[in-house]
């Protein structure tokens, strides 16, 4: 029976990296509670036969930023939230003032969110008091290590085979979204590398520790003999070939934060390992790092570099969004300085800062400690840090102190593998993945036991001191109601989950039967009892009651609910302004919800028209232009907007941006609808921006020669086909429409010339090979 913690905790260490990287909400809820069942049942146990448990370094700081996210998620006095978040307080004043007077709010601009994260890092908390606990004296301890490295190798070899064998797949059957890069069990090659980058010191360290002791008296023959017959050859080899396997991996995933962490932690090992002044192995160790670097060589070092190249543009700039996205979380610091705008909510706050113009919805700040600091503010940046600072100082205090072999090596491999995590995260989110985020807490208790435990003889097992029996109580308690809570609280979120995906199946509209809307109603019901603090359901169910009761104050009742569960959810804001009869504050609401969108696109349509309904064609227009600019392709849902409203040629040409796509898009839509004379307007324009523009596209340029060419004005065709051959000389499309036009000249050698540069630039161009077959030259390639 005393196994079984154990056991149930090394479960939950298959299952996270497995699990497609317990990034679900299924493996994340199993991940859980496996971990809190463990905890129940070592707790349990130890009550029962009143054993104590070891103290635990840095428990304090983790129980304060554990206490730190309760705080953001209890609602508290209005005038309370004020003083200690003005900006989290201002958020909900708009949707605040419409609920009841004086209501409590929380911190957190999304309980949720917060709640989840607190579960998950309390899981995480867990596993790291769990992992000292456990693994406190030598058998479990290298069982346990030896189990987990064995697990890295097998995934590490499985990721290799499937990128080579189904690199769109997780094991070979599970699709993944159209923009990820799967690798491992990962949808994120970033997070593989994480894992991996973690484990690999570890590999490095015990591959170390099994290398057979040959005298250096013997012949070259004897010590190869000797090589391969002592007891512990096999490990030495097998951890030798994983440590290379494991390097290799992340080079393979392309992750150039991975390949920079592996790198770094395998150079912080060496410098750990010689600051113990050990001479055994330090050849071996540099020798198994080139090997590393040579299977890397076998797969091709130009993949590698093209990827770091990637991240710079012809200048030697660095071209990465990072760059931007870190600049627009610094403001989400500053307007959230001290307790931060709630764990997990890094996704709905950052809308409302976001100053890049792609469409992309952004989860993470891609920096763990800037999503610490604009999650948890400064309170929880401190916090964190100081626990980790403390893990690593007890760490490395131990190393320096201990001189057995096992314990100096596994403890210099756990640091090189948290310094790794660490470097990481300045460009990256890993510590947000479930199974990442696991296996740094693990790898911190890891650390702590090893260096603590004694592997000779000795009445203690573990040099940790011991806590007083009374504490025993305590611990069961915690962990009980962890288990308790999240079995919950999750169960009730997956029960939500499944009313809900019946709901979604369904187009909402006036059209529905009665008794469907009512069956609809009937679930969304009971997924907002299950799961209260989701606000999609609300505001479903207000477009319900909207459809089924024509009640306009009911279906308003219930976008309120859904606003102020998250209210920085600007498609509730948007929907609760619509249907306010207080039309200044209603417009209040549908411009702040524009403003905290995700994705701006239809919310901005929404805006756009409401506002023109009001006659405040000025302020639509610029909502229009700046939409306009930042994504030209919602010019075919503009068009019918700015028709329908009589917008004339003046005050379109004063709301398109100066963009060249833009005017191209709405020419190429005129001359859809026949009118050609304005087409013609907006293609000229077009070419004006073109010649200004310091980056243009090819595809530009063949767009205004083909509007030309279609309306019988070859002299403009043509003027402009030279322009894009001045400014792309080596593309071979060009050089083929000016042979052509040549040709039809009848300038028989200058057509000649254009065709064969062509084929120059581009040999397998088949249409200038027919060009100059039919005028006589077939020699000339």
């Amino acid at each position: 029976m005393a196994h079984v913690p154990l056991h149930v905790f090394t479960l939950a260490l298959i299952f996270a990296p497995l699990a497609f990287g317990t990034v679900e909400h299924w493996s994340i809820t199993t991940l859980e509670l496996l971990v809190g069942a463990a905890a129940l049942l070592y707790f349990g146990i130890t009550w029962i036969s009143r054993q104590q448990h070891l103290a635990v370094p840095g428990f304090l700081p983790l129980l304060l930023l554990l206490a730190l996210m309760v705080v953001q998620i209890v609602p508290l006095p209005p005038a309370v939230l004020k003083v200690l978040s003005p900006h989290a307080f201002a958020a909900y004043v708009p949707v605040a003032d419409l609920a009841d007077q004086g209501r409590w709010l929380p911190i957190s601009l999304n309980q949720k969110a917060t709640i989840q994260e607190l579960f998950r890092i309390s899981s995480c908390a867990m596993a790291y008091i769990l992992t000292i606990q456990l693994l406190n004296a030598p058998v479990p301890l290298k069982k346990t290590t030896n189990f987990v490295i064995f697990l890295a190798v097998g995934i590490a070899f499985l990721a290799i085979l499937q990128q080579v064998s189904s690199p769109d797949r997780i094991y070979w059957f599970r699709t993944v979204p159209e923009n990820a890069h799967p690798f491992g069990p990962w949808v994120n090659p970033n997070q593989f590398a994480g894992y991996i980058e973690m484990i690999s010191p570890l590999a490095l360290a015990l591959f170390l520790f099994y290398k057979p002791r040959i005298d250096s008296d013997q012949s070259w023959r004897e010590r190869f003999v000797a090589l391969f017959t002592q007891p512990e050859a096999n490990r030495y080899f097998y951890y030798g070939f994983g440590s290379i396997l494991l390097v290799l991996a992340v080079f393979v995933s392309l992750c150039r934060g991975g390949i920079i962490s592996v790198t770094l932690a395998c150079m912080a090992f060496i410098v750990l390992y010689g600051t113990k002044k050990q001479q055994r192995g330090r050849l071996t160790l540099m020798m198994l790092i080139c090997f590393a670097f040579l299977a890397v060589s076998w797969f091709g070092w130009d993949l590698v570099v093209a990827e770091f190249r990637h991240g710079f543009d012809s200048e030697g700039r660095i071209r990465d969004a990072r760059l931007t996205l870190w600049r627009d979380s610094l403001a989400i610091v500053k307007d959230y300085p001290l307790l931060g705008s709630g764990f997990g909510t890094f996704q709905q706050v950052y809308p409302r800062y976001k100053s890049l113009t792609d469409p992309l919805s952004y989860n993470h700040a891609h920096n763990d400690y800037l999503e610490l600091l604009t999650d948890g503010g400064l309170a929880g940046f401190l916090l964190a840090s100081w626990f980790v600072l403390a893990v690593l100082r007890h760490g490395w205090r131990m190393v320096r102190a201990r001189r057995d072999h096992y314990a100096v090596l596994v403890g210099i491999g756990a640091i090189s593998g948290i310094f790794a995590m660490l470097m990481h995260g300045i460009t990256d989110f890993n510590m947000h993945n479930g199974a990442v985020g696991l296996y740094f807490f693990f790898l911190c208790g890891l650390l702590v036991a090893a260096v603590n435990v004694r592997f000779n003889y000795a009445a203690q097992e573990s040099l940790l001191a011991k806590l007083p029996i009374r504490h025993n109580g305590v611990f069961v308690l915690l962990s009980g109601c962890l288990f308790g809570v999240i079995l919950i609280v999750q169960s009730g979120v997956g029960m939500a989950r499944a009313q809900y995906s019946e709901v979604r199946k369904v187009y909402l509209s006036g059209r529905l039967a009665a008794d469907r809307l009512v069956e609809l109603a009937e679930r969304l019901e009971k997924a907002m009892g299950w799961d209260p603090l989701e606000g999609l359901y609300p505001f479903t169910m207000g477009t319900v009651q909207w459809f089924l009761t024509d009640d306009r104050n009911l279906a308003q009742r219930y976008y309120l609910l859904a606003a102020l569960d998250s209210p920085m959810e600007g498609a509730f804001l948007q929907r609760l302004g619509f249907f306010l009869t207080d039309e200044e504050k209603g417009g209040q609401l549908i411009r702040e919800g524009y403003a905290r969108a995700q994705n701006k696109d239809e919310l901005a349509v929404s805006l756009a028209e409401w506002l023109l309904s009001k006659d405040r064609r000025e302020e639509a227009g610029t909502v229009i232009r700046e939409r306009l600019q930042a994504r030209p392709q919602l010019m075919g849902v503009i068009l019918p907007l700015l028709e329908h409203y009589s917008f004339d040629r003046k005050e379109i040409a004063g709301i398109l941006p100066p963009s060249v796509e833009a005017w191209l898009r709405f020419g190429e839509m005129r001359e859809r609808m026949g009118d050609v004379t304005g087409a013609e307007f907006y293609t000229g324009r077009a070419l004006e921006l073109l010649a200004r523009d310091n980056r243009p596209k090819p595809g530009w340029f063949q767009q205004i020669i083909s509007f030309y060419q279609a309306h019988g004005d070859e002299g403009r065709s043509q003027e402009v086909l030279r322009q894009a051959i001045e400014a792309f000389p080596d593309h071979a499309s060009f050089h083929v429409q000016l042979g052509r036009y040549y040709e039809k000249e009848g300038i028989i050698y200058r057509a000649k010339e254009e065709f064969e540069r062509a084929l120059m630039l581009e040999p397998a161009n088949q249409t200038a090979q027919r060009s100059l077959r039919r005028l006589g030259f077939a020699d000339s390639y």
